[in-house]
């Protein structure tokens, strides 16, 4: 799986506007094969933090499935942070999306997030 050791984790870099809710697909692949991975039966989060050591928590979002399970079944995972939380965002910040499954932990990809200012505003 993308991400299933340290030397394997996509690194994928994300543009948010500020105050817009933010949607950012991910489709997981096996490193060894291209194919793409199930997700079934994980527990999938995200978090967004000022730097990879930081102990403020910017955002915190589970990742949920379709109804039906097809989404997690064909490796697709869809990462939304609400416009509440995007309108409070610093300019620059890192993220990473992290499978659960039986207490193995699994970093599926990492990244910076620019944030770009918002023009029309409340």
């Amino acid at each position: 799986m993308s991400g299933a050791n340290n030397t394997n984790i996509d690194n994928i870099d994300l543009v948010f506007y500020r105050g817009d809710t933010a949607v950012k697909k991910f489709i997981i692949k096996n490193f060894s094969d291209g194919e793409v991975y199930s997700l079934n039966g994980y527990t999938i989060k995200s978090q967004g933090r000022l730097s990879p050591d930081s102990d403020n928590v910017l955002f915190d979002v589970t990742i949920e499935d379709d109804e039906d399970g097809s989404n997690f079944n064909a490796g697709e995972i869809v990462l939304i942070v609400p416009a509440d939380t995007t309108k409070n965002l610093p300019s620059q910040l890192q993220y990473d999306i992290e499978a659960t499954k039986n207490n193995i932990v699994i970093t599926l990809v990492r990244g910076s997030i620019s944030v770009i200012p918002d023009i029309t505003r409340d």
